[in-house]
């Protein structure tokens, strides 16, 4: 039973943070020798770049009342479920889109050596 709570529990906390984070992230090019990315998170409410506890907990409480369709303060399998399959197709865009502009920036990119 406590191995079942723990693995629900685990798996909970990967359905609310990976989509808070990754699913609804916008990259732009940021100058620099190291060529590092900017990332862009709509729960960084104030623009500082950086989550506060209170932005992260927003989000996640976001997160939790879009997959609670009845309301009543629990996720249940089905609910969780439900989610899932309606986010497939707006993931699989953007992994589609991601990997559109990939391709074109390495095609874009001069080869090696030349």
């Amino acid at each position: 039973m406590m191995l079942r709570k723990a693995l629900l529990s685990a798996m909970l906390l990967g359905a609310f943070a990976a989509p808070a984070f990754a699913a609804d992230t916008t990259t732009a090019p940021v100058g620099g020798a190291a060529g590092m990315m900017e990332h862009k998170n709509p729960a960084d409410t104030d623009g500082d770049g950086f989550l506060s506890k209170s932005e992260f907990l927003a989000a996640q409480e976001k997160r939790f009342a879009e997959i609670d369709t009845n309301s009543d303060g629990k996720i249940s399998k089905e609910e969780m479920k439900a989610f899932h399959e309606s986010k497939k197709g707006e993931w699989a865009e953007k992994k589609a889109d991601w990997k559109a502009k990939h391709d074109a920036d390495k095609a874009a990119a001069p080869a090696a050596g030349k």
